[in-house]
């Protein structure tokens, strides 16, 4: 019956040849001829395309075999079961059936070595993982925020899994090289925790092959988990021992924040700066995130003009890169801070020429910012037709609206003004925002002259705050605490009762 099945399948009929097969296993349980189908069954299985049946037909298969060590077949040996182990398993890895071959790495470890397991399980999930982060990044939000989270989990688990493997292959030449394999699925997976612990394991061992990316790496781990100092001592070594490797640059990159954490902005630009004057191309990813940190800096720093030359020629030569969105919005605040400036000398001054001069550069930066301002909103708008825009994207908008709203506002343009803050209002009715947004608008009635319009904002604004649960995003995204929104409200009503205007 073995015979007849195994020359079916020769013949190309593996219907009949497995129905003969499973006869054998049936009928002849504790034969060297029933362990031989099994395995055959299962190959079938795989060959008929029936996932269902192949896990259930490998399990069979392996239980039949028992221990590895005192496993005997005449018509099958050892070796040539766990060659099929492996052929299986890789071929579902090549057929992007991830979910398959995890399952067969489990079923197939008591067949093999715990080393064996290891870097079948590593593998998987490692290849599991790429495919599954491919897939979100060609996935709009928040379609792909699951994606991701799950791409996460999996580099976490193929961390562990080549960790385990570096120990029991810890005085082999390839110990250094499953480590660096832990690490960088480790930071993939956004575990710095064990990041840390095994780049620094990775470090003792190895003194040249890699050395400056583990120190990036690093550096990067420690300032995620905010441990400053030890990040600036891992990515200074980088900086100072590898100045010519390219991680040198992302190790300045990292370095720059680190610095900014710390409080000193003059360090971190000396870093931005270093990265900028080097031999980087425009072209290069470190050089293109060294620019829009820069102007970020600069915008941080006050020095408004420096931050509106960076960001813009960030935006001329990277349009479609995310951090252009951001870049756009500090252009904007740039250009409207510049404004504020020169008002406020306009008010310090009594020669009449200055004043004039002040008040015509101050109306010039106003624009310039309303126009970037406009220019940002619609970007995000016809993004918000195609996806729905993510959490970062919504602030940016919410300061946007604000922005726009107090730029129309000095300007007099007070119906572009309100038709801002009539947005944010309506788009963030549910956050303490909205109270800012009628607060604002009540102003602007007040200036047009309409107190009842005024009155009517401020009630709205009382019937917001009234909805809104007592929480934390009060002081976070507004001035004054709830308690003070109902003062400021009273007293803005009262006052509006009295004067009559």
């Amino acid at each position: 019956q073995y015979h007849i099945g195994i020359c079916l399948e020769e013949m190309g009929d593996l219907g009949a040849a497995a129905f003969h097969l499973e006869r054998v296993r049936a009928a002849f349980p504790d034969t060297p001829e029933a362990t031989a189908a099994a395995w055959q069954e299962a190959e079938l299985a795989r060959q008929l395309q029936k996932p269902e049946e192949v896990l259930a037909a490998f399990r069979r298969a392996v239980q039949m075999v028992g221990s590895p060590k005192t496993f005997h077949n005449p018509w099958l040996s050892m070796e040539d079961i766990r060659a099929r182990c492996l052929k299986a398993h890789q071929d579902y890895l090549s057929q992007k059936d991830f979910a398959t071959a995890s399952a067969l790495a489990e079923i197939f470890a008591p067949l093999f070595s715990v080393e064996a397991k290891l870097r079948l399980q590593g593998e998987t999930w490692e290849q599991w993982a790429r495919a599954e982060a491919a897939k979100a990044e060609g996935l709009p939000y928040p379609a792909r925020t699951g994606l991701q989270q799950q791409a996460r989990k999996l580099f976490r688990q193929a961390g562990w899994a080549y960790q385990q493997l570096a120990e029991l292959r810890k005085e082999t030449r390839e110990y250094t090289d499953i480590l660096w394999q832990s690490s960088q699925d480790y930071l993939a997976g956004q575990d710095y925790v064990h990041a840390v612990l095994v780049l620094q394991e990775y470090l003792k061992q190895e003194s040249r092959a890699r050395r400056a990316a583990a120190l990036a790496h690093l550096g990067q781990a420690l300032l995620a988990l905010s441990r400053i100092d030890e990040a600036l001592e891992a990515l200074q070594e980088c900086i100072d021992f590898h100045p010519r490797d390219v991680a040198a640059y992302q190790a300045r990159l990292l370095a720059a924040r680190a610095w900014l954490e710390k409080g000193q902005s003059d360090k971190a630009a000396e870093m931005l700066q270093a990265n900028l004057d080097g031999r980087l191309a425009p072209s290069s990813l470190e050089w293109r995130q060294t620019l829009f940190a820069m102007g970020r800096l600069r915008h941080l720093e006050a020095d408004y003009p420096k931050a509106i030359s960076l960001l813009e020629e960030a935006i001329q030569r990277y349009p479609d890169d995310p951090e252009s969105l951001e870049a756009r919005y500090l252009v904007a605040d740039s250009y409207r801070r510049i404004g504020l400036r020169l008002r406020d000398e306009l008010a310090a001054s009594q020669i009449r020429h200055v004043r004039l001069s002040r008040m015509q550069e101050s109306q010039a930066a106003f624009q310039k910012a309303l126009a970037q301002y406009k220019e940002l909103l619609d970007i995000l708008s016809r993004t918000q037709i195609s996806r729905p825009l993510t959490p970062w994207e919504k602030v940016l908008q919410r300061n946007t609206l604000f922005g726009l709203g107090d730029t129309a506002d000095r300007l007099g343009e007070y119906n572009t003004a309100l038709d801002a803050y009539t947005a944010a209002a309506n788009r963030f009715q549910s956050e303490p925002v909205a109270l800012m947004a009628y607060f604002q608008m009540a102003g602007v009635y007040r200036k047009l002259g309409q107190p009842d319009q005024a009155r009517q904002m401020l009630r709205q604004a009382q019937l917001v705050l009234e909805r809104l649960p007592d929480d934390p995003a009060f002081t976070q995204t507004t001035p004054f605490a709830r308690t003070e929104w109902v003062q400021l409200l009273e007293r803005q009503l009262a006052e509006l009762t009295s004067t009559g205007s």
